[in-house]
């Protein structure tokens, strides 16, 4: 009583391992003495953003297809969404630059979500973030609130899942882009964790071709959670990552150094020699 119901899908439920689903409920207001009917749409939206909103559950980043279980390749499909490249993972909301968008992990802000990525280009192949970890990912391209600061395109939210507070579980992941192992359970305290790692094998595919070029990547991230009290929680979030190229032999991490390679979204060009 007193709060509007709340239906959530694609819960996947697996044997001998405990499923949380947390329902966050919003509160309404009931007449006494006459009839009240409250009528609830499937598909809900926050108050605060009412228009141009998408919300994704880590089942659909992981279900759809063609996307290897990245996030940003799956906002790409969205009316008004495209991307900056066919290699490239950047978005281009509404004919806007892919520097006009904000991402954020669990309000802290990412200006560099993808790997692979140069100042100055549209390269970008895959998302930083392992969505093993992700609890909802939630996409304005429009009348997004004020907090959200002075992006002029869209507001990438993506939002961090807690641990399990029972058990430790694990999942192994291999997909198109990489493989991977995450984990989570309780912590001393009262607390709980959640942990990714993960490594791109596009570096033995090219060997294996026997190309002259390797490209790849690291992906760490995790998040540790204890309650305080009743009423308050403390989070702490860190993520670490790197991508670099080898070309016959010889390692090229930063993007721009007299004497190495620039990586563009074309190939490997040599540096023009300049002051």
């Amino acid at each position: 009583m007193g709060y509007q119901d709340e239906i959530k899908t694609e819960i996947s439920i697996a044997a001998n391992r405990v499923t949380t689903v947390n329902f966050e409920l919003n509160p309404t207001v009931l007449e006494l003495g006459k009839e009240v009917v409250v009528a609830v749409d499937y598909f809900q939206k926050d108050s605060e953003k009412p228009v141009s909103t998408k919300t994704l559950m880590p089942q659909e980043i992981r279900s759809m297809a063609g996307s290897a279980e990245d996030v940003f390749r799956i906002i790409q499909s969205i009316p008004g969404v495209s991307t900056a490249g066919m290699m490239s993972a950047n978005l281009v909301v509404r004919g806007g630059s892919p520097d006009e968008n904000r991402t954020l992990l669990d309000n802290i802000e990412i200006y560099n979500p993808l790997h692979f990525s140069r100042p100055g280009t549209s390269m970008g192949i895959i998302s930083i973030i392992n969505p093993n970890l992700l609890e909802q990912v939630e996409f304005l391209t429009g009348g997004f609130p004020a907090k959200y600061g002075d992006k002029m395109s869209s507001v990438f939210e993506m939002k961090l899942k807690q641990g399990n507070r029972t058990q430790f579980n694990s999942d192994y992941t291999l997909n198109a882009a990489g493989f991977g192992l995450s984990m989570d359970g309780p912590l001393p305290g009262n607390g709980t964790m959640i942990f990714s790692a993960r490594r791109g094998y596009f570096d033995f595919v090219t060997k294996m071709m026997d190309k002259p070029v390797s490209p790849r990547y690291w992906d760490l991230a995790g998040k540790a959670t204890y309650s305080i009290g009743n009423n308050h929680q403390l989070s702490l979030i860190g993520f670490y990552y790197f991508d670099e190229f080898e070309k016959d032999g010889v390692i090229d991490n930063p993007p721009y150094k007299l004497g190495k390679n620039i990586i563009t979204s074309s190939g490997i060009f040599p540096e023009a020699q300049s002051d």
